[in-house]
């Protein structure tokens, strides 16, 4: 699962959506900056990674990262994607849920689906990197203007 995992992980630092053929697909959304007004801080702006298990069609990226790291053809790439797949699904069948470090968890619903959970702030994307949240007071009301004499 590990192996897996480091290359959805790699791909979502470059990529908005990472398709595991079978599994479904993990898609990164921009989330802006935010001001949480009550504590007077501003928040970055993030990706959040979701899923969607109904992106199952194999369009190819995940198994170019395997040829590239492996050196091997799309054929064979190909099949160890499926036998990765496959393994992680047959875990999610018998324990009810897997690990992806660094990307969240996958569940194995009662209702024969897969649902998942993302870690927060663990995959860094490159263009928000080093941004971090910081304090902003209000600006205190300025005094009224004196009347004219």
């Amino acid at each position: 699962m590990i192996e897996l995992a480091q290359h959805i992980e790699t791909l979502l630092l470059e990529n908005d959506c990472v398709i595991v053929p079978g599994l479904g697909g993990f898609v990164a959304h921009y989330a802006p900056a935010t001001r949480v007004k009550e504590e007077n801080i501003f928040l970055p702006p993030t990706r959040i990674i979701g899923f969607n298990p109904q992106l199952k069609m194999n369009d190819g990226l995940l198994v170019q990262s395997y040829m590239s790291v492996y050196g091997t053809n799309f054929s064979d790439a190909t099949k160890m994607v499926e036998r990765k797949v496959n393994e992680l699904i047959s875990v999610l069948h018998e324990e009810g849920k897997v690990d992806l470090p660094n990307v969240g968890e996958v569940r194995y619903t009662i209702h024969n689906t897969f649902d998942f959970a993302p870690y927060d702030n663990k995959i860094t994307t490159p263009y928000l990197y080093g941004l971090d949240a910081f304090e902003m007071k209000e600006l205190s009301a300025l005094g009224k203007p004196q009347a004219e004499k």
